[in-house]
């Protein structure tokens, strides 16, 4: 029956959901001549016309759907985007395009969010790769990315019980998802003025106890290759952002900033993270050089500069445990050949912290270099 998305009136007289599911036919065979030409502004305002009005029921004015209430409708709704993304005959290029005009409109971040859950708790891997792409193209740190990570933490991860045996088998099952979430959510908690929950943590430790290189999913060359090409082109211009550096700093920082009570779950974060670098390092080939840039670890040096003078209260002790945090990433991260830029601003910031035996190993090692 699959006709143009311009004759709605045939739509219109479909019941919900045969009108949603002819709807999202029609959407994909708009998508294939995407593929060959760009779109008009015209074609996408009568895609995201179709969209609101045959998949979110938005001003359909349907007599039968106003004796079923919203949230039933909207349950039948997720259900049906579910089971069309579940198609295994639709191209997965064809399947990420459909997403990103499904949720092109920003109000349906919400929307986005709570399909996304309900992927994670019924693994469905194509959802969960559209979704990831859709982080690639947005960027990681822009401002809807982070609107689906908080969701997705705050509704979702942090609300289900047994969380992490429920979830930690999705660094398995969506490398770049799962990946791509890791790194929302190490910005979501910059600093440890707000440290993360502790579920959290679990979580990060379970997909890396599952996946030890997935830290490194964006850096994947063969994963980058995957994608498709307005994905890829955004990956290589904003550079390589992963959650290497996040996770970093909460294991540093955490003996001076966060509750004592969470020492033995941080250093199983340290101890996850630098087998990673350990596990990249026998794979190197398979990734970007510019995994870990100079500048970055130059500023992660520097906020563990500021929060020692802040905290002089705490104990020597402390201060050398997130010292040598620091000294066991900088080896790790050089002995994978992960670092891009000029070393010696690393060594030039690390001369005003105070004196650490690893650190100074660290710092000999590299004018042996």
């Amino acid at each position: 029956m699959s006709m143009s998305l311009e004759h709605r009136s045939s739509l219109r007289k479909l019941p919900f959901p045969a009108c949603t599911n002819e709807a999202l036919k029609r959407l994909q065979n708009q998508c294939l001549t995407f593929a060959h030409k760009q779109p008009s502004p015209k074609e996408i305002e009568v895609v995201l016309e179709v969209i609101n009005e045959f998949v979110f029921n938005a001003g359909s004015g349907k007599s039968d759907k106003r004796s079923t209430p919203q949230t039933i409708l909207e349950l039948q709704m997720l259900q049906v985007l579910l089971d069309y993304f579940k198609d295994p005959d639709i191209d997965p290029t064809v399947l990420c395009t459909v997403f990103v005009f499904l949720f092109m409109d920003p109000s349906k971040t919400e929307v986005m969010a709570k399909l996304v859950s309900l992927a994670m708790s019924i693994p469905t891997e194509s959802v969960l790769k559209c979704t990831g792409v859709w982080m690639v193209q947005q960027g990681f740190t822009s401002e809807r990315c982070m609107d689906l990570a908080h969701i997705l933490v705050d509704e979702y991860i942090l609300v289900i019980p047994d969380h992490v045996n429920t979830l930690k088998n999705l660094a398995r099952l969506c490398p770049i998802f799962t990946s791509n979430l890791m790194t929302a959510i190490t910005d979501m908690y910059p600093t440890l003025d707000k440290p993360p929950p502790k579920k959290i943590l679990e979580l990060f430790v379970a997909w890396m106890n599952v996946s030890s290189c997935i830290p490194f999913t964006a850096a994947n060359k063969a994963i980058n290759g995957s994608l498709p090409p307005s994905s890829a082109g955004s990956q290589s211009n904003s550079g390589t952002f992963t959650s290497l550096i996040g996770m970093a700093r909460w294991n540093i920082l955490a003996p001076l900033l966060d509750d004592p009570s969470n020492d033995a779950i941080y250093a199983r974060l340290q101890l996850a993270l630098l087998e990673s670098f350990i596990e990249v390092q026998s794979i190197r080939s398979e990734y970007k050089p510019d995994v870990v840039a100079v500048k970055k670890v130059v500023a992660l040096i520097q906020s563990l500069e500021m929060a020692m003078k802040s905290c002089e209260n705490v104990q020597p002790e402390a201060k050398q445990e997130s010292l040598d945090r620091l000294g066991q990433f900088l080896q790790a991260v050089s002995f994978s050949q992960c670092l891009s830029g000029r070393i010696a601003e690393i060594i030039t910031t690390l001369k005003k912290l105070p004196s650490n035996r690893l650190i100074q190993m660290y710092v000999v090692n590299l004018a042996k270099v």
